[in-house]
């Protein structure tokens, strides 16, 4: 049963709310999110879900993917944690060099490990997060000095995050899916990215 769907133009805020997460309309995430994600990220939980779009400096409700121009952010929350969190923005080359290209990454409590998706691609795991960039090069976002795209899929596991195998390859799956999309759509790259078709998230 679907509850309520509400557009707030000002803050660049859209949502829609459900009983069931697998009814939760096919545009949430810009149509990349599919039924059987929602089931993997969702486990148990019960009660309402929201779906929401958010989009930084522009007064439109982010529902709309331009990879690139703007920090673009999806999310599903249930009633007790935050589902499911997608962000997709551009780097430059500074930022892609010291976070993809160093050769290393900080020691964390939750150490992330790097995942080998080919040479196109950085791709980094950790606990309930992926992250994984590009070097994208586009006419419009050269200008701006985006030289790459980073898309991070993550979950808020500090209240009750599903640890499943079945929760980390939906991960995995959606941010694999938004990269793809991100080279093609709207600013498509200009460089040839290679990605593979399918992907196997590394064991929790």
């Amino acid at each position: 049963m679907v509850l309520a769907v509400v557009v707030g133009v000002a803050g660049g805020l859209w949502w829609w709310e459900s009983r069931d997460p697998l009814t939760l309309p096919a545009s949430a995430c810009w149509s990349l999110v599919d039924r059987s994600d929602l089931r993997a990220l969702a486990g148990d939980e019960g009660g309402t879900f929201t779906v929401w779009h958010t989009t930084g400096g522009y007064d439109d409700d982010g529902s709309r993917f331009t990879p690139g121009v703007r920090h673009q952010t999806c999310g599903v929350k249930g009633n007790q944690r935050v589902l499911l969190t997608i962000d997709v923005w551009g780097m430059t080359e500074v930022f892609f060099h010291g976070e993809y290209e160093l050769g290393h990454r900080p020691a964390r409590a939750d150490p992330e490990r790097q995942l080998d998706l080919g040479p196109d691609l950085k791709t980094w795991v950790a606990g309930g997060a992926v992250r994984l960039a590009f070097r994208c090069d586009n006419l419009v976002t050269r200008e701006q000095g985006v030289v790459a795209l980073e898309i991070w899929v993550q979950e808020d596991g500090r209240i009750s995050g599903v640890k499943s195998a079945a929760a980390q390859q939906a991960r995995l799956d959606i941010a694999l899916r938004v990269a793809k999309k991100s080279a093609e759509w709207s600013l498509p790259c200009l460089n040839k990215v290679t990605f593979p078709d399918r992907a196997t998230a590394p064991p929790l």
